[in-house]
C-alpha cells in the first residue's frame, strides 16, 4: 500500500479580544444624559421633547429629500423629451344638457 503524505489543514486563529462597553444615551444629548449606572430612561419633558424634535427632524428630512428626487426625475423627464407640449386638459366646465321640461297644459280661456 501507498503510504499518503501528511498535509496540515490550515485553520482560522482566534483570540479573545475585549469589547469597550460602550454606553447607550437613548438619543438623550450628553448635557442631559443620564449617569451609566442608572437603569431608567430620562422621561422627563424636556429629554423626550428632544427626542421628539430630533426624530421629527429627521423625518421630515427623509420624506422631503425623497420628494426632491422624484420631483428631479420628473424634471429631467420632461426636459429630455423637448417635443410638442401635450395639450393642457380642457379645464372649463362643459355646458350641461338641461333636462326636457314636459310642456305645461295651458289654461282654456273660455270666450265670455
Amino acid at each position: 500500500p501507498e503510504i499518503l503524505t501528511y498535509k496540515e489543514i490550515i485553520t482560522p486563529k482566534w483570540r479573545v479580544m475585549e469589547i469597550p462597553e460602550t454606553p447607550l444615551n437613548n438619543g438623550v444629548m450628553k448635557s442631559m444624559r443620564m449617569s451609566i449606572e442608572s437603569e431608567d430612561e430620562d422621561i422627563s419633558e424636556v429629554a423626550v421633547q428632544a427626542r421628539h424634535t430630533r426624530a421629527e427632524t429627521r423625518e421630515r428630512n427623509r420624506y422631503m429629500r425623497k420628494q426632491r428626487t422624484r420631483r428631479a426625475k420628473i424634471e429631467a423627464e420632461n426636459n429630455s423629451h423637448e417635443q410638442e407640449p401635450e395639450p393642457l386638459l380642457n379645464l372649463q366646465p362643459q355646458p350641461q344638457p338641461q333636462p326636457q321640461l314636459e310642456p305645461q297644459p295651458q289654461p282654456m280661456m273660455l270666450p265670455p
